[in-house]
């Protein structure tokens, strides 16, 4: 990567992690968790979803404006439930797609407790078969292989719905005959020969932007801009393909009139600065913006623009639309959600690598570096494509029959923002998200956290009772807010905003609120001890609390009475009727100042009269008759255990949609996992 040095190459992103800064009410600042995301949730309305999208929908994907919003919207969050799974399972995350007819998660994992983990966040499940991160290191293996086969094998990728890596091998006898060549690398392997000439697509005059030189009187081709982005100094940007920047002396980014020939001079846009193409497998570059503001929109060709809201990470089976100057909006479906693609001539002859994403949807020269978007989500930027190679989107496999166009695109979450330090996406500026504490929710003295996730580098105003700090979210939007002194037992309200700005534009959101407690700890309860036993039917329960607080004692979810803790902070409750023999739960709780505490538990166990530990009864309703102990449980109430755990879905947000131009060749696909890190070894 450079700052607009001759230095070419493809890029590979990923999101980058964030420092968060605290303002007043005596917070701290903390750095947040490496998938935090100011997107918790994707909605996608048909609203927002410009005319020419619909068009394109409708052509390309045969299905109404309408019924693709509820798609897009499924899928988005599709996305983020995957990356969320790919991070909490490991390696017993086995991959994921997306089924377009179902608008359902589909997910492998290998064994049951992911089973559940992935069930309780409503995807589809899979047991069995190898982890993705097995997948991913036997196509690496072959990758490497492959690549000592002098280009007879054009593309190594995982198949995640079979749990296989497809080998293609390039056209040919000669090619063909290594099918039975392929190492053994314990897993299914499939072999094919590939059916279409595969390329950059050149770049040629078109709608969007021209790089020229410093002078302003020579250009050197056209690209299209992807999305519009900023850095923590709020700075605006515009990120684009890589290999749309020239060299040293043809750095400058100049307006395309729509409809007009070029006569120079034109009006320059901006600089390209940083720039990556071929490194680390990267095809990105930003352009610093220069006199113009810019706004969280993606321009259409009638006009008007499509507000962005989100950022999020391909997936197979989504289906996207890309925007570009040449062939405007066009629709099509993720096929790999995470390939590499080798052997890409740069053109000046030097062979390079791109990570990216597959699509279907047709891509021609000058489309490179726009966006493509799920709706009104950011998915990623256009690097290259395959075609014939008079161009359009009509293309035939070797025996003339026609097929899907097949397109590359450089994922936003895993191939572009985590190579830019502290660069976002700019989006739909809403109302922050307070993920801690939840609306309602009981504290402990010692967990008063307030945090939550916004747009990247917003200011927030928190506001907590009467008092207000400001915080700063950090490059993932994550942020949170920690008081200096703990907050007293009580009830508090919190509302919170956000604003920020980018160049000489400023936005400030809608508030969120919600109202929590900080709780007292739980009285201690010291008689009788944690699993007592006793012929004692009529204990007394006591033990110690804060002074002056009312304690109450249940036994087996029944309330027996209550007790002010008295200056030592000693209470004590006699149980008054006779307790049965057998094992009983006793809690208490203690109320301070109208707010419950916690609750504090011991069982004791009453002996029989042989002073013998009864045997355990089924509780009521447990069993297949009435009452205690009647009937037995039962066992098909479930297939997977109740793991107990509950989940917060957080969003990746990061956006770019581009379209690349440039001469494509052999090339070999690679699965990376679903973190957006490389999977070859």
């Amino acid at each position: 990567m450079s700052k607009a040095s001759p230095s070419r190459g493809l890029l590979a992103a990923a999101l980058s992690a964030g420092v968060v800064t605290l303002g007043a009410f005596g917070g701290v600042a903390s750095a947040q968790t490496e998938d935090a995301s100011p997107l918790s949730s994707a909605d996608v309305n048909v609203e927002s979803i410009p005319s020419e999208m619909q068009v394109a929908i409708e052509r390309d994907l045969g299905i109404s404006a309408e019924a693709y919003a509820e798609q897009a919207t499924a899928a988005g969050n599709a996305s983020i439930t995957s990356t969320r799974l790919a991070g909490e399972l490991g390696d017993s995350f086995g991959g994921s797609w997306f089924n377009s007819d179902t608008n359902s998660l589909h997910v492998k994992v290998t064994d049951n407790a992911a089973a559940q983990v992935a069930v309780d966040l409503g995807a589809e499940v899979e047991v069995g078969g190898p982890s993705l991160s097995q997948l991913d290191a036997a196509s690496a293996e072959l990758a490497s292989w492959a690549s000592g086969q002098g280009g007879l094998v054009a593309g190594v990728s995982v198949d995640v719905q079979s749990s296989s890596v497809v080998v293609t091998l390039a056209n040919g006898e000669e090619a063909a005959g290594l099918a039975g060549q392929v190492p053994n690398v314990g897993v299914d392997v499939t072999t094919q020969q590939e059916t279409a000439e595969r390329r950059l697509v050149e770049i040629n005059a078109g709608d969007g932007y021209f790089t020229g030189n410093q002078a302003e009187d020579q250009l050197l081709g056209i690209c299209s801009f992807g999305f519009p982005a900023y850095n923590a100094a709020g700075s605006p940007l515009y990120l684009t393909a890589g290999h749309c920047y020239g060299d040293e002396d043809y750095s400058v980014a100049y307006r395309e009139t729509p409809g007009q020939e070029p006569t120079l001079p034109l009006e320059r846009l901006g600089d390209f600065d940083v720039v990556s193409f071929g490194e680390n497998n990267t095809d990105f570059a930003t352009i610093n913006v220069t006199g113009d503001t810019i706004a969280p929109a993606v321009n259409t060709w009638d006009g008007s623009t499509t507000t962005l809201t989100g950022v999020v990470a391909p997936i197979e089976g989504m289906e996207v639309c890309k925007s570009g100057r040449t062939t405007q909006y066009t629709c099509g479906e993720i096929t790999h959600a995470a390939t590499t693609w080798e052997g890409v001539n740069d053109g000046n002859g030097n062979l390079v690598d791109i990570d990216g994403f597959e699509h279907s949807a047709c891509t021609e020269g000058g489309d490179s570096g726009g966006a493509i978007v799920a709706g009104s989500l950011a998915v990623g930027i256009t690097s290259a494509a395959a075609g014939n190679a008079d161009g359009g989107c009509e293309i035939t496999d070797g025996q003339g029959n026609p097929i899907d166009p097949i397109s590359l695109g450089v994922s936003l979450t895993s191939d572009v923002l985590p190579h830019l330090d502290g660069v976002a996406v700019l989006t739909e500026v809403n109302a922050p998200v307070i993920e801690s504490p939840e609306d309602g929710q009981r504290v402990g003295e010692d967990e008063q956290v307030i945090s939550g996730t916004a747009n990247p580098f917003a200011t927030l105003s928190v506001q907590i009772n009467d008092q207000t700090a400001e915080v700063q979210a950090d490059a993932d939007g994550a942020w949170e807010l920690r008081p200096n002194d703990a907050l007293p037992v009580g009830e508090y309200s919190v509302t919170a905003t956000q604003s920020l700005t980018v160049g000489g534009e400023s936005w400030t959101s809608e508030e969120t609120s919600l109202t929590f407690f900080v709780a007292p700890a739980a009285p201690a309860i010291l008689e009788p001890a944690d699993g007592a036993e006793s012929d004692n039917a009529t204990p007394t329960v006591s033990g110690t609390a804060e002074a002056g607080a009312i304690v109450t004692v249940s036994v087996d979810d029944k309330e027996i009475g209550s007790s002010d803790a008295d200056a030592d902070g000693n209470w004590s409750v006699n149980v008054v009727d006779a307790l049965p023999a057998g094992s009983h739960t006793i809690t208490a709780v203690q109320v301070i100042d109208g707010v419950d505490s916690a609750t504090a538990s011991v069982t004791y166990i009453v002996l029989d009269e042989d002073g013998e530990v009864p045997p355990p009864t089924t509780p009521p309703g447990d069993g297949d008759g009435e009452g205690p102990g009647a009937g037995a449980p039962d066992e098909d109430e479930d297939d997977l255990a109740d793991t107990g755990a509950n989940f917060i879905l957080p969003l990746i947000i990061i956006g770019g949609v581009a379209l690349a131009g440039g001469t494509f060749m052999a090339l070999k696909f690679r699965r990376r996992n679903a973190a957006g890190t490389d999977g070859i070894a």
